[in-house]
């Protein structure tokens, strides 16, 4: 016992130490996100780069939707360094931002990682937004964090999951370079949109959202559009995420709604969606569950993909379904 508790007082005063005092910004130099590569984002014209929905959405989403669709949840920034050491820097407009099942890594920090040889993408950091103390000039802050990297290594970051970030750099250290990389290929991007399980509650990572695992996964582009809450399906959100070129829309709004809901705007919805995406493969998603029986609104989702593909099985040629309650496992 008493060398645990040794281990333990040295472990925490090195931790002291190291959040004591940040490394010299000067020692850097320094790279805006946006002039690297975002994925994540599927319009330009939000109030910062890292915004879900532009400018022009306000007062036609449902409020809920505008508020969260500054949530940066989904928006990842990838590139190449060439250098041995890398810092971030971002400013988020709530530092304090909590929820009563998330932890402030999820809501305001990072999640950093490395591409292996394999093309496959491995965890290598998660940057707390208070993680320094005090800056070179003894200043209180946070939203800093450095760590080495193997040169030529590319790095993928994801940025927070509940909060607006108003600011994102990337610094590398003085006489190297960092490039962006190139982004994924429109053609097999994913529109996923849907409820706070999308949006990424309750994870303790950005990176660990199941539409970022979705992304790394199948090495595509998944833009999120995931709100806590207000995955209602309104006609405007049709429109909205039907204006994003994609390969594959998923809709997964199951648990927002009631049968009542449902009813008014289910069918609807994916009726407008097909006409605008005529080509374009659907897939409508039962609420995930842990009971072996689906709940009413699977039910009743399930009954309009039927109707429909039996109305029509040409045009619902894709359209496809898959059942909540064969989306967790069932061991335990």
């Amino acid at each position: 016992m008493k060398s645990i508790l040794t281990l333990g007082c040295a472990l925490a005063s090195v931790v002291a130490v190291v959040a004591a005092q940040a490394p010299k910004l000067e020692d850097y130099v320094w790279y805006d996100g946006t002039q690297l590569t975002i994925e994540g984002v599927g319009f330009v014209g939000g109030e910062t780069p890292y915004c879900r929905l532009p400018e022009s959405a306000k007062g036609k989403v449902p409020g809920g939707v505008w508020g969260m669709s500054h949530h940066a949840t989904g928006v990842n920034v990838r590139f190449v360094p060439q250098g041995r050491k890398l810092m971030f820097k971002w400013i988020v407009d709530n530092p304090w931002a909590v929820d009563a099942f998330m932890g402030p890594t999820a809501m305001t920090g990072l999640d950093v990682y490395r591409q292996e040889k394999d093309g496959s993408w491995k965890f290598a950091a998660n940057p707390r937004y208070f993680f320094y103390q005090k800056d070179a000039q003894g200043n209180e802050h946070g939203g800093e964090y450095a760590m080495g990297w193997e040169p030529g290594r590319p790095c993928m970051v994801y940025l927070p999951l509940r909060s607006l970030v108003k600011e994102f750099k990337v610094g590398v250290e003085k006489g190297a370079e960092i490039k962006p990389l190139p982004r994924h290929d429109a053609k097999r991007r994913i529109v996923h949109y849907g409820t706070s399980i999308v949006h990424g509650g309750c994870v303790s990572r950005p990176g660990m959202a199941f539409a970022a695992q979705e992304g790394r996964l199948s090495d595509v582009e998944v833009i999120n559009h995931g709100y806590s809450g207000a995955g209602r399906m309104e006609m405007s959100m049709c429109e909205t995420i039907a204006s994003i070129d994609a390969a594959l829309y998923v809709i997964d709004c199951d648990w927002n709604m009631s049968v009542d809901l449902q009813k008014q705007n289910y069918e609807p919805f994916v009726r407008e969606l097909r006409k605008r995406r005529p080509a374009t493969p659907i897939l409508l998603c039962g609420g995930c569950t842990q009971f072996e029986k689906p709940r009413p609104q699977e039910l009743f989702a399930k009954g309009v993909y039927d109707k429909l593909k039996g109305e029509d099985p040409a045009l619902w040629k894709d359209l496809h379904f898959i059942s909540g309650v064969d989306m967790l496992p069932k061991e335990g």
